[in-house]
């Protein structure tokens, strides 16, 4: 056991331990609610440009919604004991007061505050980024303009156990396409294809390998289960869904307790064991005489992947997954998942389907069908820095200060550099020039700009090299010339690479 200090009394040493201990748990993080490091969050933000920009040359449109929604929108798809609730703020929403007065903010405990919390009056944190889009497109279905195409990136919070790339909060990235009435399949396949090329956009792949997509149809599921005489469907597609997780057999033997006839459980396990092109095994299904929506569904997924394939996905990468039911409150056509064949633990990194049924859930009279798709962010990026560390530079150049006498003339030649688009920091404070370099290579500035006294009074000043330790001597008039060619030179991923932040 740790000792007093010499000349503290023992209940001096106990409050100096007990707020010791205090400050441990209150500076350590909260279980998951992850936070990075500047150089991961740096590359994180470039992957949410990124996906922006990508998503804006299809056309989407970005959109951003309150990280509140009242509780009895929330229900209408979600779990109760997944969704984090807010009470504080229950009756003034309830009460429509948009701007509630400094007292009703600061005294919870008032009258006020004291309605019991029912679904209607209680707010909850959003916990996916579906749900707000069914409410948004019912409550401004007046104006927005159908085929309605939406980005949204933005944290959700979910209140599951936190484990190896799940998180209590986290990023989602979705894309939807949503309509009026009616809404084309040929949305179903485009949407999986914009996603596949979101992922390469973030060039994962150089480093956790490529992306498989599994994709499959709500009635080929029910089909089988009307095969098999199951009552309870979505019991059984919630066993099949779990397939992965707890084996075939397990499944098997869960869905003969719900009456599965032994021909169907034949049939699945086929499906379970079957690694045959999506085209061979397509084919193969249509030869049952099942009903005429089981024998739509093959033809929409025969004809989404041949849309995948026109467009230059790998055949390879394009799966049939039979046994794929996600998204059993959601999706009531085709849906689909990426995954990343070197990372199997890691599960989907993005998922989505066609809902035709989601706003009619929130009471709207009117269909509005649509196709969505959502990349797990945060579990991507949690992976990806476990096996890549992001080289992420805090700018592109350092200007170092050897004397206060030449600090304004520093300044002035920052501001220069940055209206060129050059990310530039002056080092305000005076320090040694051996701490100021050391300030830069940990920063990981690729170059320094430093002058002493006398290259000063030449009007000159030299560029290093921080990478190579080379310097060059140049006038202070060629200065940007000089330091966008030495950028161009450092600069070794001209199609922007995502995981190394380029000026």
């Amino acid at each position: 056991m740790a000792q007093a200090l010499p000349g503290m009394i023992h209940t001096d040493w106990d409050i100096l331990r007990n707020s010791m201990l205090f400050l441990a748990i209150y500076m350590s993080l909260i279980s998951g609610f992850p936070e990075w490091l500047p150089e991961q969050q740096r590359v994180l933000n470039q992957w949410k440009r990124l996906l922006e920009t990508h998503f804006e040359q299809f056309c989407f449109t970005p959109m951003d919604t309150p990280v509140v929604e009242r509780m009895s929108t929330l229900l209408s798809k979600g779990d109760d004991s997944e969704i984090y609730t807010l009470g504080r703020w229950a009756d003034l929403a309830q009460d429509h007061r948009v701007n509630p007065s400094e007292n009703d903010v600061k005294n919870p405990a008032s009258d006020l505050h004291k309605k019991p919390l029912t679904p209607e009056r209680q707010l909850g944190l959003r916990f996916d980024l579906t749900i707000p889009l069914a409410r948004y497109v019912v409550q401004h279905r007046g104006v927005l303009v159908f085929p309605y195409r939406r980005y949204h990136i933005a944290p959700v919070w979910r209140g599951e156990r936190p484990q190896e790339g799940r998180f209590r909060q986290f990023y989602q990235c979705d894309i939807d396409v949503v309509g009026q009435d009616t809404l084309p399949s040929a949305y179903d396949g485009d949407t999986i294809f914009i996603m596949h090329r979101a992922l390469e956009s973030l060039d994962i792949q150089s480093f956790l390998g490529p992306v498989c997509w599994h994709i499959n149809h709500r009635h080929v599921l029910t089909s089988w289960a009307d095969y098999a005489g199951i009552s309870d469907v979505t019991g059984a597609l919630r066993v099949i869904d779990k397939w992965e997780k707890i084996g075939i057999e397990s499944v098997l033997t869960s869905l003969k307790e719900l009456k599965a006839s032994p021909e169907s459980l034949d049939i699945l396990s086929s499906w379970a064991h079957d690694t045959s092109s999506a085209s061979d095994q397509i084919n193969r299904l249509k030869s049952l005489d099942w009903p005429a929506a089981f024998h739509d569904a093959l033809q929409h997924l025969d004809q989404t992947a041949q849309h995948l394939g026109m467009r230059g996905m790998n055949a390879e990468h394009i799966r049939f997954s039979p046994l794929l039911a996600r998204g059993l409150t959601y999706y009531s056509g085709i849906t689909f998942e990426a995954k990343l064949p070197q990372h199997g633990d890691l599960g989907s990194i993005c998922a989505g389907g066609r809902y035709d049924h989601l706003a009619n859930m929130l009471s709207s009279k009117k269909a509005f069908p649509g196709v969505g798709a959502s990349i797990g962010l945060s579990r991507l990026f949690a992976r990806f820095i476990e096996h890549h560390a992001p080289v992420s530079p805090s700018g592109d150049v350092l200007i170092c200060v050897q004397d206060a006498q030449h600090l304004g003339a520093s300044i002035q030649l920052g501001d220069t550099l940055r209206d060129l688009g050059v990310r530039t920091e002056v080092f305000l404070g005076m320090s040694s020039l051996k701490n100021q370099l050391n300030y830069a290579n940990r920063k990981g500035f690729p170059l320094v700009v430093l002058a002493n006294a006398q290259e000063w009074e030449n009007q000159c000043v030299q560029i290093k090299n921080m990478s190579s330790g080379q310097q060059n001597l140049v006038p202070i008039s060629n200065l940007p010339v000089a330091v966008m060619e030495h950028l161009a030179k450092i600069n070794q991923h001209p199609d922007g690479n995502p995981n190394q932040i380029q000026p």
